[in-house]
């Protein structure tokens, strides 16, 4: 970047869309699962918009957007209603997006980020499209519509334009991504498809504290590598036209993960151009107080990892294996066991991460037993470095054998020491055998 685009400052705000974990769509009861299903085979009238029919909203879907909103610390619209968001699309079979604009399920809030403080504009619940799919059909390039995917539920969250550089984005993007895993509201699987993530950037003057006036859009990005190169790709390409006196298009932009570059897909719509209307067939959301201090009653997701690690467990352990709110019983009834038997929670942390594909989530006596198993071998490790010494010293033959390229001979030595010792740490054995060995060679 030359000196002048070093007078540019990036504005880049946010928009993820994430699918919802519900076993229904939005606004009907055909299932939402349309991964690996054939086209068109969860689908009503209600998903393909045909003439009278009615839709009606999923409850389940509606408290998952809560607790989004929740999650991210939003003020709580106690009324929310759902509008038709209008343009033609072959993806969108009504002619219109059932969603929620000027009345949000959550608002102002906001996602702290390694000590930052992220803003969030608005939490809000639609409905998603139709997925389009190009392939060749006798011979031609055709596009087909898959409506399986028409109507599952869908939440949207925009942020403020705060972020100023592509690391705390996918820092911000990651930790959120984290968050709505955890609270299994969401997969957010994005080579599914499931979360996707959309970039609004420009560039001011820096030092000034004023909105430029126009944004260009990353769009249909599916990874957080890819979105970092694209923004940082799009920086640099504005920066560059500014720096010559050229206006920037107001427009949606696609990323070449291959060759590196953006380009341009269409104009911008901008708000207006949607003509957003009540939807009459569905009535205003009332949620309770009930709801709404039941939500509240969510643990927190920071304080629970604290709580963990107050308690003893290494850090890495409860970063690495808690990673599901449903998980949590799981982890209580493991501690009550680490409590009532003294054990060592680092100890035993470690020994889970080590076989976490054989114990983790499984049998807690089985794994407790394992451990304590594991543990008498670890005492056995004050006496290894002797044992080896001994078994390298009475057998010179296969000693001899390995320092002429015999590699195989080191394991009869490792099986002389199980011998004297029972059970032992095989890479620990090992690599105690070739130290001694190498030194036995230099002298």
């Amino acid at each position: 970047m030359n000196k002048k685009q070093l007078n540019f400052q990036p504005v880049i705000g946010l928009e993820i869309h994430v699918e919802l974990k519900t076993k229904a769509k939005m606004f009907c009861r055909c299932s939402a699962d349309h991964f690996h299903t054939p086209p068109n085979t969860n689908i009503c009238p209600v998903c393909l918009g045909l003439p009278g029919a009615m839709p009606y909203p999923n409850l389940k879907a509606l408290e998952k957007t809560l607790l989004i909103a929740h999650l991210l610390h939003c003020r709580i619209n106690r009324i929310s209603r759902f509008e038709r968001k209008h343009y033609f699309y072959p993806d969108l079979p009504k002619g219109y997006q059932l969603t929620q604009y000027l009345y949000p399920m959550g608002y102002q809030g906001y996602l702290e980020v390694e000590g930052k403080r992220f803003l969030i504009r608005r939490v809000h619940q639609e409905e998603d499209t139709a997925k389009l799919k190009h392939q060749r059909l006798n011979g031609k390039l055709v596009s087909l519509v898959d409506f399986n995917r028409s109507g599952v539920p869908l939440v949207e969250m925009v942020t403020e334009p705060v972020f100023t550089n592509s690391q705390d984005v996918v820092a911000f993007l990651k930790k959120l991504q984290r968050l709505l895993r955890f609270y299994e509201v969401s997969d957010c699987d994005m080579e599914k498809g499931s979360m996707r993530l959309e970039a609004n950037i420009s560039l001011r003057p820096e030092g000034s504290r004023e909105l430029p006036d126009y944004k260009v859009e990353l769009k249909n990005i599916n990874s957080f590598r890819f979105l970092a190169e694209a923004m940082d790709y799009e920086i640099k390409r504005q920066a560059s036209l500014l720096s010559q006196g050229r206006k920037i298009t107001q427009e949606t932009r696609g990323y070449n993960s291959v060759k590196k570059f953006t380009f341009s897909q269409r104009v911008k719509e901008e708000a207006q151009d949607y003509h957003y209307l009540l939807e009459p067939d569905i009535p205003p959301i009332y949620l309770s107080d009930e709801v709404v201090e039941k939500v509240k009653r969510t643990p927190d997701y920071t304080q629970l990892i604290r709580k963990w690690i107050r308690l003893g467990w290494p850090e890495t352990v409860v970063d690495t294996l808690l990673t599901k709110i449903s998980q949590l019983e799981w982890w209580q009834e493991l501690e009550t066991i680490a409590q009532k038997e003294a054990l060592n929670r680092h100890k035993l942390g470690h020994f889970l991460l080590k076989n976490k594909s054989k114990y983790y989530l499984k049998n807690i006596s089985e794994l407790v037993t394992q451990f304590k198993e594991d543990e008498k071998v670890v005492g056995n490790v004050d006496q290894l470095a002797k044992v080896v010494k001994e078994v390298i010293a009475s057998n010179p033959q296969a000693v001899a054998d390995y320092q002429k390229g015999k590699e195989s001979a080191i394991y009869f030595l490792l099986g002389q020491v199980r011998y004297r010792l029972g059970k032992v740490d095989v890479q620990t054995t090992l690599q105690q055998l070739k130290e001694a060995l190498a030194e036995k060679s230099k002298r």
